[in-house]
């Protein structure tokens, strides 16, 4: 592939040991020609650079840093650490499918005014571990996504930063540490607000593990609050306004299911008090239901608490038929 622009997969990692094998093997495992794989190490207390030295190939570039910076922060000290065309951010316990580098680079070239391709993901479950109820968002479409802001903000974050190839020349391409877990939603936004286009493909790039030990799992309140602020701190143009406040409440309804969920119904009623204001009053209205019917968070319960009130409706409907209801002058009794 004479010609073809360089890659860089580029995996921060902190205390990694037990994925970064695979997903190092996984990255060096393409077949793509022009590749580099660049782990940066976040000052691990554990085996992973041991496990990292096990690895023989050129391919392979391992920093260490001995200051340990917080998420966001070494995302953006690996991605800008990263050389040649093109950069895929990868997590260190996610595993490359083959072929992957080269479908995206080729959705790219076919593509030469969009600044990123994006590809799918497949979920996978460690066993005994249950899953995080998420808002349901539908499958990622493939073509060219000419506003990407809005289709954030109307289809939702359908996709992974992981499965994400961005041009390295592309202006702001960094992740901003104030924004911590929310990163990747600000870093989308703002390259959506720049009049980034991007290509989404159908093939699917990596496994995405989710267990126990991810970041999104046991700190679901701090993502989901850092989610929120990404939004809430973007700056829209005036015609988005509605989009974003409709993205807000969307949001702010899934965090405070999810906690409510988790026994946090205080800390849920914060979140409505912070970021309550910011949406629409149909989400602030379906959100206080949530927070003061018992069980409403639940799926039988919300279905149970619709029923109520359908009942209570029908009951008063059928009762006022029955005394009978004043008639306007003029009216027929048809």
């Amino acid at each position: 592939m004479v010609g073809s622009p360089h890659v860089t997969i580029t995996i921060p990692v902190y205390n990694g040991a037990e994925h970064i094998g695979r997903a190092v093997a996984s990255a060096l495992a393409q077949d793509y020609e022009h590749l580099t794989v660049l782990v940066v190490d976040n000052c691990s207390t554990d085996e992973t650079v041991q496990i990292l030295c096990q690895f023989d190939d050129p391919r392979l570039v391992v920093k260490r840093f001995d200051e340990f910076l917080p998420l966001a922060a070494n995302w953006d000290r690996a991605l800008q650490a990263a050389e040649g065309d093109l950069v895929l951010v990868m997590s260190a316990d996610n595993e490359m499918l083959p072929g992957a580098v080269g479908a995206l680079v080729a959705s790219l070239e076919a593509e030469p005014g969009c600044g990123m391709a994006i590809g799918r993901v497949i979920v996978e479950v460690a066993p005994g571990h249950r899953r995080l109820p998420l808002e349901p968002v539908s499958d990622l479409p493939s073509g060219v996504i000419d506003d990407l802001e809005r289709y954030l903000l109307r289809r939702g974050y359908n996709f992974s930063i992981n499965a994400v190839l961005f041009r390295r020349n592309l202006p702001g391409l960094r992740f901003d540490p104030a924004t911590r877990h929310g990163c990747d939603v600000d870093l989308l936004l703002r390259l959506g607000q720049a009049g980034v286009k991007a290509v989404a493909i159908e093939d699917p790039i990596h496994y995405w593990l989710d267990h126990p030990d991810t970041t999104t799992f046991k700190k679901y309140d701090a993502v989901w609050e850092d989610i929120l602020r990404a939004y809430v701190n973007a700056s829209p143009a005036p015609e988005l306004l509605g989009a974003y406040r409709e993205r807000i409440g969307r949001t702010l309804f899934w965090e405070c299911m999810l906690l409510l969920r988790r026994g946090l119904p205080e800390l849920a009623r914060q979140r409505v008090e912070q970021y309550g204001s910011k949406t629409s009053w149909v989400w602030r209205l379906l959100i206080g239901v949530m927070l003061t019917v018992p069980g409403a968070h639940t799926v039988p319960g919300a279905i149970r608490w619709l029923r109520t009130r359908l009942a209570a409706r029908l009951a008063v409907g059928e009762s006022r038929r029955a005394v009978g209801e004043p008639r306007a002058i003029g009216s027929s009794q048809d």
